[in-house]
């Protein structure tokens, strides 16, 4: 099946997808956005560092529009939680957001986990200005309670890109952010576990995952992604809707994995 052919089959299932976070920029900006995501997966044979200062633009463009955001929700917060408020933003701003020029070569993975900080950051303001937040939570997390448990463990500490990545890297839950996976039966355990058999690399880009803002990329464009088997994982700045309830952004994140890893791929590979 061509590209093209897969592009016609699949856009009507993928173009009800509405522009729903956060984002400040403009046409020709979003568009600008969206072309060096594309520049990722369609351009080949370069070297690493070309690949490297693509997503090295893509979290300044990202930490441009969260800077944005986060303002905004100190308009939000009660004169009782203005100092929780603040010290989000003090780990944010002094320990989470990093200068990219201090890093040799950004990957997928560490791209990733940059960008899961900030919803992380997003799911603790969400909670902080919206009552109903821990309540939503818990009723979409009951269908898998363990997910709400990995939360609480990964918000202790978020900040710190180092912690967070060797939590996240130990749950089978999001090990698809990080590389391609295979499940074994452990004959102790009695039960198959999760495990990387590869880490996402530039020469090795198929399938991966990318967590990045989906109001600079149209419907039409998530869907071009995917017939490079390209998946796009959304950023949440405020409570969404999907899968009948209003979920906070670390939901989100996790309704868009399982998505990806459940149905997504599945169903757009059953023609390969």
């Amino acid at each position: 099946m061509s590209l093209n052919e897969k592009y016609l089959k699949y856009k009507n299932k993928y173009l009800h997808i509405k522009n729903l976070f956060g984002g400040k920029l403009n046409k020709e900006q979003k568009r600008e956005y969206f072309t060096k995501l594309k520049n990722l997966y369609t351009v080949t044979g370069r070297e690493d560092k070309y690949y490297s200062d693509i997503l090295k633009d893509l979290l300044n463009i990202l930490y441009t529009n969260i800077d944005k955001d986060i303002e905004e929700y100190k308009e939000k917060v009660e004169d009782k939680d203005k100092d929780k408020y603040e010290d989000l933003k003090k780990k944010y701003y002094i320990s989470s957001k990093i200068n990219t020029d201090t890093i040799d070569i950004l990957d997928i993975p560490e791209f990733n986990i940059r960008s899961i900080q900030i919803i992380i950051l997003f799911t603790e303001l969400v909670r902080l200005t919206n009552k109903f937040a821990d309540t939503t939570m818990q009723k979409y997390f009951q269908r898998d309670i363990k997910i709400y448990d990995i939360y609480n463990n990964l918000k202790l500490d978020w900040e710190n890109y180092q912690v967070l990545y060797d939590k996240m890297i130990i749950c089978d839950q999001f090990l698809s952010l990080f590389g391609k996976t295979i499940k074994k039966y452990n004959s102790i355990s009695k039960k198959f576990e999760t495990t990387i058999i590869n880490l996402w690399t530039f020469k090795n880009i198929k399938k991966s995952r990318i967590v990045c803002y989906l109001d600079l990329i149209s419907p039409k464009e998530i869907v071009f992604a995917l017939t490079y088997e390209i998946y796009y994982l959304g950023i949440a700045s405020e409570m969404e809707w999907a899968d009948g309830l209003e979920l906070t952004p670390f939901e989100f994140l996790h309704h868009d994995i399982t998505h990806s890893d459940n149905r997504g791929y599945n169903e757009y590979n059953a023609d390969l």
